[in-house]
């Protein structure tokens, strides 16, 4: 069995004693976005939106994975999420393709973000 974690991180926002942000990042795990890192899961508190702290995340995330040696980063994100897309298109990222994920309990049309990382 290969080790699933092996190479990816947790990173946290914390602001006062709440749990502000977080982003999940590492080696590509879907066939899609690979070669290269991925941005696994980003997720900023309701109450922390538009506060900068989703744009200081996911910088710190992609400077790990250049750092890790990657040569680019990717995501994908739901096709009809407008808001997403223009998110991570603001600090570099470009649509790089699509594709369907059946998922477990729901298929989903997505985008590809990709950023150059050197």
């Amino acid at each position: 069995m290969q080790d699933q974690t092996k190479g990816n991180r947790t990173l946290l926002a914390v602001y006062g004693a709440d749990l502000a942000g977080l982003i999940c990042f590492g080696p590509a795990g879907h066939a899609a976005l690979q070669p290269g890192g991925e941005i696994h899961h980003l997720h900023v508190a309701p109450t922390k939106g538009r506060s900068g702290i989703g744009r200081a995340v996911l910088t710190q995330a992609l400077d790990e994975l250049l750092e890790a040696g990657y040569d680019q980063a990717s995501l994908a994100v739901v096709a009809e999420n407008g808001t997403a897309r223009r998110f991570h298109q603001a600090p570099g990222g470009a649509e790089a393709g699509r594709f369907t994920d059946p998922g477990p309990l729901s298929r989903s049309d997505n985008v590809i973000i990709r950023w150059p990382l050197r």
